[in-house]
């Protein structure tokens, strides 16, 4: 059963400005997968809602077999915080709380505060000896391996990633898709990430290319 799977999913928003046309895609569990394309192809939309993020106009989103469409707010919220993680381009972090703090908020959300846990995922993403410090106090990639343990910390079926190395610069950007390869092979964790630069696009085992709100082709290595 795949992890994700969207049936002919469409997006329009107003005034009819279709931005999804009757995407269909399935991420088998442990896949690593990227979705490229230039900007305004529908790529974030997408994730948008296979993320749970938003809803689709038409068709179908299932998360591990369940159809969204039937889940009322509660329960969607219950399903992103225990099925999906989130890695976003400008990180997302409270400025107001240790690097720690980030990574254990979720579990407060979903009452099974664990900092244990979420210092051994700082550890795992080499921050261990900056615990306490605040986001302001990091670089960029520091910031971004904080949000990518604080996707992981709940134990997700899988971590959607927008554009997470847009804001980092080449180096740093390659060191963060080391990492995410690493986690998805080491973990079994299933990836998709999102993002406009072929090169990056590359590192995932299939990619979707993407052109005007529809799929045009697919490539597996």
């Amino acid at each position: 059963m795949p992890v994700v799977e969207c049936r002919n999913v469409w997006k329009i928003y107003e005034p009819k400005v279709p931005a999804l046309r009757g995407i269909n895609l399935k991420v088998d569990s442990g896949e690593f997968i990227s979705i490229v394309g230039p900007s305004g192809c529908g790529k974030s939309t997408l994730l948008n809602l296979m993320g749970c993020l938003d809803v689709p106009t038409r068709g179908r989103v299932l998360i591990g077999g369940c159809d969204t469409r039937k889940l009322g707010d509660a329960e969607l919220s219950r399903l992103r915080r225990e099925k999906i993680g989130f890695v976003f381009q400008f990180f997302n972090l409270i400025p107001a709380l240790t690097v720690l703090e980030n990574v254990v908020l979720p579990t407060v959300f979903s009452g099974r505060k664990d900092p244990k846990k979420a210092k051994k995922l700082l550890e795992a993403v080499g921050l261990g000896s900056k615990l306490r410090r605040k986001p302001a106090e990091l670089s960029g990639g520091e910031r971004q391996r904080v949000a990518i343990a604080r996707a992981l910390v709940n134990d997700p079926e899988v971590v959607l990633a927008d554009e997470p190395t847009g804001n980092l610069d080449s180096e740093t950007g390659a060191a963060i898709l080391d990492l995410l390869s690493s986690l998805n092979r080491e973990t079994g964790v299933t990836l998709v990430l999102i993002t406009h630069d072929p090169e990056v696009a590359k590192r995932a085992e299939r990619i979707i290319y993407m052109k005007d709100g529809k799929i045009v082709r697919e490539v597996r290595k």
